[in-house]
């Protein structure tokens, strides 16, 4: 599928849009993971007392891709309008990217993915719209986002919600894996089954077994 995205601003200055062509990384759809507070530490909660979810993504796509230059001008105009300051966590260079994460001590060869790539960067901590199954970091998908301001705990920025995510074609593996549990030659223990009719439990001694 073609890179893209078509952007759309309504009316009240709303932006959303809609990604084609995209590649994932640090793909947390199939398995999503507990919010974490940052300042605590520890998992945010629902009100009935489980851990609150949080689906998220990156999706790579060619900064030469049409919808990229305006998806960036659109995510500064609602900064703009919101103070001017905070982060583009939403949309980040990959160029750039690399050259930050070098200068914390990542490796460059880590990294060859982001090049020449805008990334951007969506979540939701309500289950998105989810098509296709094993959306792993690698493959490709189409996803519909929304900008949003952020501004909590002393940051703020532009951040993107993720409303809907389609696996559109597969893709080489980011992160390693690709080990299956049929490389590893060995074969799965199997409990011997209980008899339902005796009661018996195989062969696991019961008390009955132990003695006095």
């Amino acid at each position: 599928m073609t890179s893209k995205i078509d952007v759309s601003i309504d009316d009240k200055g709303n932006v959303s849009a809609k990604v084609y062509g995209a590649r994932t990384c640090w793909a947390k759809i199939d398995r999503p993971e507990p919010d974490m507070d940052e300042a605590t530490g520890l998992a945010r909660m629902n009100d009935d007392g489980t851990p609150r979810m949080k689906w998220r993504t990156q999706l790579l796509v060619p900064k030469s891709a049409p919808g990229v230059t305006e998806l960036r001008t659109a995510a500064e105009a609602l900064r703009k309008r919101n103070g001017g300051a905070g982060k583009l966590a939403a949309i980040k260079d990959g160029d750039a990217e690399i050259a930050r994460l070098v200068g914390e001590g990542k490796r460059p060869e880590d990294l060859e993915l982001y090049r020449g790539m805008a990334i951007l960067s969506a979540s939701s901590s309500r289950r998105p719209d989810i098509r296709g199954t094993d959306i792993y970091s690698g493959c490709e998908v189409a996803a519909g986002i929304r900008l949003h301001w952020y501004e909590a705990k002393g940051n703020k920025g532009i951040a993107a919600y993720l409303n809907a995510i389609v696996k559109t074609g597969p893709g080489e593996r980011i992160g390693g894996g690709g080990m299956t549990a049929d490389d590893l030659g060995v074969a799965e223990y199997r409990e011997e089954p209980a008899d339902p009719l005796s009661g018996s439990r195989g062969s696991v001694p019961g008390p009955d077994d132990w003695g006095t």
